[in-house]
């Protein structure tokens, strides 16, 4: 922070790429943004196959970005030449933000923090939840033991995507400071949409059908299953036309498990999976929906609500997701990951006119533009960095609890 304006700042994640799911995308748009605002910014992730690929064409050209070849078998998320890259000198960070925590790489983290004597920032993006800690128990807990406890008791601050996440760090006995910063949208990015029409050049069942989109992981914890179930019960609103459109990646074989469940459930009429979804072809997706689902028993902060709300759709969420301000803003529909409660939610939401529906995406639109934009989040984050590196006067995110 030489002149007391311009910081050296590194970002490390596992991917950068759509292997890296919702983290990728955030971690590009924070990077960018800091980098625009006049910060000397370095990307640091482990490579995959879609490195370059999936990277964003409007990325600063300043914004360096480094990869690295992974030296142990993919579960274990480590590199040793990001691991040397890091110690090195010429890494030449002030401050590292670092994003996600079950991976081996944040030991050489740890390993920059105690050799530069510099702050991280960590943010688990959702990782401490009782849900996630839940999933592959025992793999995570030998983690903790290894060195995850030991990185969060390290970290100079934790980053909570909200208010629950921070609780939860909390009750996990971490007394670090935690921050609450919210992940953020480019509305522009979104004023622009394809037709309507176009997703069913590519998916002709779609064509002149009303459309809730589900836009995510297939993976357990986000919920299908339960929305299978919710969608079997609303056999008027599926006359009526509406299409369950399910469009997110394979994870571990759950989409399999879920196209069974569509069949033995005589959903297939009304359910369609696209698989995977990326660039102009979410867009078609996001263009073509009136309306968007996610029903997930748990999440951080979720970047794909925000996307919606920037299409102006109304949204039919869980409280999960930690995005209840939707409901006070009239933005949408929020209740509790099971049938019971999502089929009341869908029932009512398909039910709605069209012009009410137009009505509710207007207003969660305006809720991103006021209160979720990238450049704020950007703003917040160099308030807390520059907190940790002089400190002064705690920025207004910081957690109470």
């Amino acid at each position: 922070m030489e002149n007391g304006l311009t910081m050296r700042i590194i970002h490390t994640t596992n991917s950068l790429s759509r292997l890296g799911g919702g983290v990728a995308p955030v971690v590009w748009s924070i990077a960018d943004g800091q980098q625009r605002a006049g910060h000397d910014v370095s990307l640091m992730a482990l490579g995959d196959r879609y490195d370059a690929q999936d990277w964003p064409a409007t990325r600063s050209a300043e914004l360096r970005v480094r990869t690295f070849k992974r030296s142990a078998p993919g579960a274990a998320f480590w590199s040793l030449a990001m691991h040397r890259a890091l110690q090195d000198s010429n890494s030449g960070g002030e401050v590292l933000h670092q994003h996600g925590l079950w991976s081996m790489w944040s030991h050489s983290v740890g390993c920059w923090q105690r050799q530069w004597k510099r702050p991280v920032l960590l943010a688990a993006h959702g990782g401490l939840s009782d849900a996630t800690l839940n999933r592959n128990p025992w793999r995570k807990k030998l983690f903790e033991l290894l060195c995850g406890n030991r990185r969060l008791r390290n970290a100079t601050c934790l980053h909570a995507l909200c208010e629950p996440e921070a609780a939860a760090i909390r009750r996990r006995g971490v007394r670090v400071p935690v921050i609450v910063v919210p992940n953020g949208v480019r509305s522009e990015d979104y004023r622009a949409l394809p037709d309507s029409t176009e997703l069913a050049r590519c998916f002709p069942r779609s064509a002149d059908r009303p459309i809730v989109l589900f836009l995510g992981r297939i993976h357990p914890l986000k919920g299908v299953s339960a929305l299978l179930d919710a969608w079997k019960r609303l056999e008027n609103r599926r006359r009526d036309g509406w299409l369950l459109v399910l469009a997110g990646p394979n994870d571990f074989g759950f989409e399999d498990k879920m196209k069974a469940k569509a069949e033995a459930l005589s959903l297939d009429r009304d359910v369609l999976f696209t698989g995977p979804l990326y660039g102009r072809a979410k867009l078609e997706a996001l263009a073509a929906a009136s309306l968007f689902v996610l029903p997930s028993l748990s999440e951080g902060f979720p970047n794909s609500l925000l996307e919606a709300m920037a299409c102006k759709l109304p949204l039919v969420q869980t409280h999960q997701c930690n995005f209840d301000e939707v409901a006070a803003a009239g933005a949408g529909w929020v209740g509790h990951p099971d049938a019971d409660s999502l089929s009341e939610m869908l029932a009512e939401a398909t039910s709605t006119s069209a012009d009410e529906l137009q009505a509710i995406g207007g207003r969660g639109y305006d809720l991103v533009r006021k209160k979720y934009t990238w450049d704020h989040v950007c703003r917040e984050l160099e308030s807390v960095y520059r907190w940790m590196l002089v400190g002064g006067a705690a920025p207004a995110s910081l957690y109470a609890a």
